[in-house]
């Protein structure tokens, strides 16, 4: 039996007692995840660490969410509240911090 769906988004399950973040565990039959239950962990960035990082690029949190991919809101959640973000969400700000250089001389010019 296929779980009621609203707004086309399935229906949570009852939640295995390993799951880590309950209300994102979804049935399989609807395409998620790989033996019935996919868990999105999240892990949280250090917001002060990711403006250093911004500045020492010469970039702004639109620019970072821009080539990033990730919204602008979850970036000022990082920052302002220390929000936990997806390991996806991580991993396409590690990405496009990696692919952004530094330049040169900025990090002498940056005050700690």
């Amino acid at each position: 039996m296929t779980p009621p769906r609203r707004n086309n988004v399935p229906a949570p399950f009852a939640h295995p007692k390993n799951c880590v973040r309950p209300p994102l565990c979804f049935r399989a039959d609807d395409g998620y995840g790989v033996g019935g239950v996919r868990h999105e962990t999240h892990i949280t960035i250090d917001g002060q660490k990711l403006l250093a990082e911004l500045a020492r690029r010469g970039l702004s949190a639109a620019e970072l969410a821009r080539v990033s991919g990730v919204s602008p809101t979850t970036l000022s959640g990082i920052v302002s509240r220390g929000r936990p973000v997806t390991v996806r969400s991580a991993r396409r700000i590690a990405k496009a911090l990696a692919e952004t250089p530094i330049i040169a001389g900025l990090a002498e010019l940056l005050v700690a």
